[in-house]
């Protein structure tokens, strides 16, 4: 009689990522998705208290107890949206008002010099119009250029004008992400939705109940190939759930398509 087959329940996810803001009493809002999220880890630790018999000279392990069990949530992202900024810099994204002869004076500038506004997309069909401390209009692209996409000014002839000058301009309204503008205390609800590569394309659903995340300690803001940001998070207990046996105290993993 030959040996029955086990089958082998190889695992290999690929899928999205979603949160939602946790409630005081459990309960979550509406999830969102991170874009991208290419790596996943949900790492746990247990920490123990050894005893060690002192009758046989020996030193020999006889008792050991779980003294404390700590989850962690590691995640490696690839796309910079307003979702994965909540996350990776405790971010909120904000709405930059159209601005209308907005204006702002210059410290003294010299020939090449080159001006910040506060403001990037300087609306194309308007000038972007400067004048120096006697009313006296400067020419664009002879006196200085714009770069209206980025907001900047570059002085390009000074002639004999009267410092400071003044730039007066309009700006088109758009988005900005405002970092470590989210309280630190922020739980979230994590769900992966995954496709096991290794396993015929069947389906997972990991739930992570309460994660506080840390915000990435690094973000390439320039380089030559995709970046990446890592952040992790504390994983804690959650004692709403823990007392329903279809949760448990961190986390699960729902077998959408039955493993066999």
């Amino acid at each position: 009689m030959g040996l029955a087959t086990r089958p082998k329940n190889w695992y290999a996810g690929r899928g999205r990522m979603g949160f939602a803001a946790r409630n005081v009493d459990g309960s979550i809002g509406k999830i969102l998705f991170a874009r991208n999220v290419s790596e996943i880890e949900l790492s746990f630790n247990a920490e123990r208290r050894d005893h060690f018999e002192s009758e046989s000279a020996q030193n020999l392990l006889d008792a050991s107890f779980v003294s404390q069990k700590t989850a962690e949530l590691r995640m490696v992202m690839d796309s910079l949206d307003a979702n994965s900024a909540q996350l990776s810099l405790n971010a909120s994204e904000v709405s930059l008002a159209a601005k209308t002869n907005a204006t702002k004076e210059f410290p003294t500038v010299a020939v090449g010099d080159e001006i910040l506004l506060d403001d990037v997309n300087l609306a194309a069909t308007t000038n972007v119009s400067i004048a120096d401390d006697l009313a006296a209009a400067l020419t664009e692209d002879t006196h200085y250029s714009v770069d209206r996409l980025f907001g900047t000014i570059k002085i390009l002839s000074l002639g004999a004008f009267t410092q400071p000058l003044t730039v007066t301009y309009d700006s088109a309204v758009t988005k900005a992400f405002t970092a470590f503008t989210q309280p630190d205390t922020n739980e979230y609800y994590v769900a992966y939705l995954a496709t096991n590569k290794a396993n015929n394309g069947k389906k997972a659903r990991w739930d992570i109940y309460r994660v506080q995340v840390d915000p990435t300690q690094a973000l390439a803001i320039a380089g030559d190939d995709f970046a990446t940001f890592e952040c992790r998070g504390r994983v804690l207990y959650d004692e709403v759930r823990d007392d329903l046996s279809e949760f448990g105290p961190f986390a699960r993993a729902i077998w959408v398509t039955d493993i066999e």
